[in-house]
C-alpha cells in the first residue's frame, strides 16, 4: 500500500556511520605519504578522495515513507520507493555507487581459513585491549598513536575505522589482513545490512510510539542511499 502526502510525519532520525571519516583519515595519513600511497592501493582507496560527507536526515526520513512493494514482487533483494515516479535501490545500484565487490562469502571463508588470523596485528595495535576488540579501541588508537605505529599498521587501523565506524556505524570487532581485506566481498556483507535497515524502516519501530514523536536510528552505510536521494532530485523527482 502506498502512503499519500497527506499522511506524512516528522521524526527524530539518528545515522550511526560517520562517512566524514574517510576525510580525517586522507588528512591523518598526510597525502603524499607512503602510508597515503598505500591505503590508495587498497579497495577502499578511492574513498580518500570522497567530498560529500552530510547526510540530510529529514530527506532519508520522507523517502523512506514511500516506500513500496511493487506487485508482483520483481526483487526481493532491492527497495522500491514512489516518489512522483518508480526509484529503485537494490544490490546493482549500491554497488555502482560505492564501488564495493560483491560475491559469494563462502569462497572467502575458505580462502581465509588458510591465511589464518592476523594475531599479530592485533597484539601490536592493540596488546593492551584484554577483552574483546570493540570500535572504541581502534577510534582510540586512532585519535592518540596512529602516527606511532607503521605504515602497514596505520593502513590497517584505518581501514578497520572506515569499515566499522565510516561505513557501518556500529560496534564490531575484525582482524584486518590486506590481501584477504581486498577480496572479501563487501558489497555483498554491506548491502545485507543497509537493505535489513531501510526495508519497511518505519512500520517496523512507528508500532512501536504511536502516541509520541518517532526517533529512531540506523546503521549501515546509509550514505550511499543519501546518493540515490541526490540522484532522484537531479532527476527532478518532486520529493521536498
Amino acid at each position: 500500500m502506498m502512503m499519500i502526502y497527506s499522511e506524512l510525519y516528522s521524526a527524530k532520525v539518528n545515522i550511526r556511520c560517520r562517512i566524514a571519516v574517510a576525510t580525517e583519515t586522507r588528512e591523518r595519513l598526510r597525502p603524499g605519504s607512503a602510508r597515503s600511497e598505500l591505503f590508495r592501493g587498497t579497495c577502499f582507496g578511492p574513498w580518500l578522495d570522497v567530498r560529500s560527507t552530510s547526510i540530510d536526515l529529514s530527506l532519508v526520513h520522507l523517502i523512506l515513507q514511500h516506500e513500496y512493494t511493487p506487485t508482483p514482487v520483481v526483487n526481493q533483494d532491492a527497495l522500491f520507493f514512489h516518489v512522483g515516479q518508480e526509484s529503485r535501490f537494490g544490490p546493482q545500484e549500491f554497488c555502482l555507487i560505492t564501488g564495493l565487490r560483491f560475491g559469494p562469502h563462502q569462497l572467502w571463508r575458505q580462502h581465509r581459513m588458510h591465511v589464518g588470523p592476523d594475531t599479530t596485528f592485533r597484539g601490536r595495535v592493540f596488546g593492551h585491549v584484554q577483552a574483546r576488540v570493540k570500535v572504541s579501541d581502534p577510534k582510540n588508537v586512532f585519535d592518540s598513536s596512529l602516527d606511532q605505529l607503521s605504515d602497514l599498521d596505520a593502513v590497517r587501523l584505518c581501514l578497520l575505522m572506515l569499515l566499522e565506524v565510516g561505513f557501518m556505524g556500529c560496534q564490531s570487532s575484525y582482524l584486518v589482513d590486506l590481501d584477504s581485506w581486498n577480496t572479501f566481498p563487501r558489497g555483498s556483507y554491506v548491502w545485507k545490512v543497509v537493505y535489513r535497515q531501510l526495508h519497511n524502516a518505519l512500520p517496523k519501530r512507528s508500532a512501536r510510539c504511536a502516541f509520541s514523536t518517532l526517533n529512531y536510528s540506523l546503521e549501515g552505510f546509509i550514505w550511499s542511499f543519501k546518493v540515490m536521494q541526490f540522484y532522484m532530485d537531479l532527476r527532478g523527482f518532486p520529493i521536498l
